[in-house]
C-alpha cells in the first residue's frame, strides 16, 4: 500500500508539472511552469553564461504578445501571493497554475473533504478549522472542467491537493496552454539547434 501511494505521489508530481528545482534562480522559477521539457532539461545543464543566453533566446523565439501576457501574470503574482512567499511570491503552488493556465472560470471556498491534519484525539486541543479549508480554481476545457484544489495551511500557505490531482484532462489542459499561449514560433530545428550551441556547465 506504501509503495502505491509513492508511486502515484510521482505521477501526480509529474502531471501538474511540479518537479524539485533550484530555488535560487529566479528566473527558472519564474518561467519553468511555461516551458516545454526539453528546454527544462537543456537548461539545467548550461553554465551561467549560458543560462542567461538561454533566457534571452526563450523570448526571442517566442511571440511578444506572449511575454507581455506573462509579465502581467508575474505582476499579479507577485503582488498577491507575496505574504504567502515574501522572497518568491511566484513560486507557490496557486502563483505557478495562474502563470500558466491564467485566471480561472470560478474560485470557490469549500471545507475540505478532509485535512491535512491528524485529526484531535479527545485530550487534544480543538481541531484548527483553516487547515479544512479548500480553495477551488475552475477552468473550462473542451467539453469539461478542470479543478485545482489547494488546501490551507496555517499560518498562510494554499497547498494544491496532489489527491485530487488525478484528472487525467489537467495534464492535458496545462500541455494546451504551453503550446498555445506560450508558443515556440521560431522554426524549430533552428531554436534547437541555437539551444545545443549555449555553453555548457564543465
Amino acid at each position: 500500500m506504501k509503495k502505491m501511494a509513492i508511486v502515484l505521489a510521482f505521477l501526480v508530481l509529474g502531471a501538474c508539472s511540479i518537479n524539485f528545482f533550484p530555488a535560487r534562480d529566479d528566473w527558472f522559477t519564474q518561467h519553468r511552469i511555461i516551458m516545454q521539457d526539453f528546454e527544462k532539461k537543456i537548461y539545467k545543464d548550461l553554465s551561467s553564461g549560458g543560462k542567461k543566453k538561454f533566457q534571452d533566446l526563450f523570448w526571442q523565439a517566442r511571440e511578444s504578445d506572449a511575454r507581455a501576457e506573462f509579465v502581467k501574470r508575474l505582476d499579479y503574482v507577485s503582488k498577491i501571493y507575496q505574504k504567502e512567499n515574501k522572497i518568491q511570491p511566484w513560486n507557490t503552488d496557486r502563483a505557478r497554475i495562474y502563470l500558466l493556465n491564467g485566471n480561472p472560470a470560478a474560485i470557490d471556498f469549500t471545507e475540505g473533504t478532509h485535512s491535512l491534519r491528524t485529526p484531535p484525539t479527545r485530550d487534544s486541543e480543538p481541531e484548527d478549522i483553516q487547515s479544512r479549508i479548500e480553495e477551488v480554481w475552475t477552468y473550462p476545457y473542451r467539453s469539461f472542467f478542470v479543478y485545482y484544489r489547494f488546501n490551507f495551511i496555517p499560518p498562510g500557505e494554499w497547498r494544491l491537493d496532489t489527491w485530487w490531482y488525478l484528472d487525467p484532462h489537467v495534464g492535458e489542459l496545462e500541455q494546451v496552454n504551453k503550446d498555445t499561449g506560450f508558443a515556440i514560433a521560431m522554426d524549430m530545428e533552428q531554436y534547437r539547434t541555437e539551444l545545443a550551441n549555449l555553453e555548457k556547465r564543465k
